[in-house]
């Protein structure tokens, strides 16, 4: 019997790998995401508040593979974008605009105007507009818009939200307590550390007030 062979990531599109990774860190911390945003109003900071179950729940299923977008005579088909295709324009564009330029440059399948090739390096901005909609409304979880009200001066706006650079900030946060809990035991009791990692969190947390009290 063959052996199963693992998927390859890079040939997710960036809704599926968003869905796992909400999926992780709802099972690593739980269901609640608290964030915070800043009015571009009057420059109150904002609480946020939500789950991981809600913006699953609130993305329809991607779309069709193939994407058709038809502006000012131009047609073009696109395919969905990847975790392949993110890193590649992180690691070769200079800036924003650059890398999504590459992105959707990388997604078109075919272009054409009356009947011509078109290359994809030479469509205009309108239709690289139309393309990067169409490419939001295929894969909604890639592209995650939280409608943010401030309660100060009553503005309303879409503040996005990048489950992937979330979840490494919360990731980095808990590694850096986790080092700081393992020093401060291991200085009070000289345990080694993986005595310490193998504790349940609510004993750790036990010894960790009585060092401190």
């Amino acid at each position: 019997m063959a052996a199963d062979v693992a998927p390859d990531p890079g040939r997710m599109t960036l809704g599926a790998r968003d869905t796992q990774l909400l999926e992780l860190r709802a099972a690593t911390f739980g269901d609640e995401l608290v964030g915070l945003a800043t009015c571009p109003g009057c420059g109150q900071d904002l609480e946020l508040t939500f789950s991981t179950r809600e913006l699953v729940a609130a993305a329809h299923p991607a779309g069709e593979e193939s994407i058709a977008s038809s502006v000012g005579g131009y047609e073009v088909s696109a395919r969905q974008l990847t975790v392949a295709d993110l890193v590649a324009a992180t690691h070769l564009a200079a800036d924003v605009p650059e890398a999504r330029r590459r992105l959707l440059y990388g997604a078109v399948l075919e272009a054409t105007r009356d009947g011509s090739i078109v290359p994809a390096g030479e469509l205009p901005e309108a239709v690289l507009d139309d393309l990067e909609a169409r490419l939001g409304a295929a894969d909604p979880v890639a592209d995650t818009q939280l409608t943010v009200h401030c309660s100060d001066c009553g503005m309303a706006w879409a503040e996005t939200f990048d489950i992937a650079s979330f979840f490494w900030v919360e990731v980095s946060a808990w590694a850096a307590r986790t080092l700081e809990d393992v020093h401060q035991l291991a200085s009070a009791y000289g345990w080694p550390e993986d005595h310490i990692l193998d504790m349940a969190e609510r004993r750790r947390r036990t010894y960790l007030e009585l060092v401190s009290s």
